[in-house]
């Protein structure tokens, strides 16, 4: 996942990636109050290859970012980042990289997609979390497709290598892609699915729904939740039968913070 497909980008960001990992030494733990030196050569990075964007050098910006985030994440595994410096660099990184034009980087779709959709099934350090929000919903219906196909082949392969954390990551982000891609015809066997073990992923299924003027969608996404169960004790069932029960008297709020 941290080098993904980069044989097949149209300027692979390996030069790139080596080209700032070689600013950083790899034989050390940094400690907490180095955080923010590291953060900045990392941001100095993401500024560069936001000229060469700029400059209409899509290609080379999207190697370049791409390096970024590999390093950022690299660079988490052997610091102390309690300040969030880095995770900031690469959330900022993470963002230019989506904003791209994609058509303009000569990407195409089957190799740019899942290049991302893997990185993020494994990344495990929260810096992509809600940062994609919203981006599927740009995509074409074709390229949709691609991603729960994509998506759908993986989980069948993580469960087979036992790696229920990230087959669990991908049926999250098959949730993703259907809400956002208004696939509403998914919604209820996807919250089956799904059950009550994680209840942010069935309250965007939800939401959708309500969005789409399908209340009675709606009702049927969380029936088919709370059914399947799998709450493991810790609240997620009561959560969302509290957020059911908000729908069904007109008091629906999709907000789980």
């Amino acid at each position: 996942a941290l080098f993904g497909r980069w044989g097949a980008f149209p300027v692979s960001p390996e030069p790139y990636y080596k080209r700032l990992r070689d600013q950083f030494n790899w034989r050390r733990y940094y400690e907490e109050d180095d955080s923010r030196r590291l953060a900045g050569k990392l941001d100095d990075e993401t500024a560069s290859a936001s000229k060469l964007a700029v400059a209409g050098k899509f290609a080379e910006a999207l190697a370049s970012l791409r390096g970024v985030m590999t390093v950022a994440l690299e660079l988490a595994e052997i610091a102390d980042d309690s300040f969030g410096y880095i995770g900031m660099s690469f959330e900022s990184a993470f963002k230019d990289y989506l904003a791209l034009p994609c058509e303009k980087t000569g990407c195409p779709p089957d190799v740019f997609l899942p290049d991302l959709l893997e990185l993020l099934v494994f990344e495990d350090h929260g810096f992509t979390y809600d940062n994609t929000d919203g981006f599927f919903a740009s995509l074409s219906c074709t390229d949709g497709d691609l991603c729960l196909a994509y998506l759908r082949e993986r989980i069948q392969a993580l469960m087979t290598l036992d790696l229920d954390y990230q087959a669990a990551e991908a049926l999250t982000l098959i949730g993703q892609v259907a809400a956002e891609q208004k696939r509403v015809e998914m919604f209820e066997a996807l919250a089956a699915e799904m059950g009550s073990r994680e209840w942010e992923r069935v309250i965007r299924l939800a939401d959708a729904a309500v969005r789409s003027g399908q209340l009675d969608l709606a009702d049927r996404v969380f029936q088919a939740a709370l059914a399947t169960g799998d709450g493991e004790g810790i609240g997620h069932s009561d959560f969302l039968a509290k957020k059911h029960d908000q729908l069904l008297h007109g008091t629906w709020n999709p907000e789980t913070r």
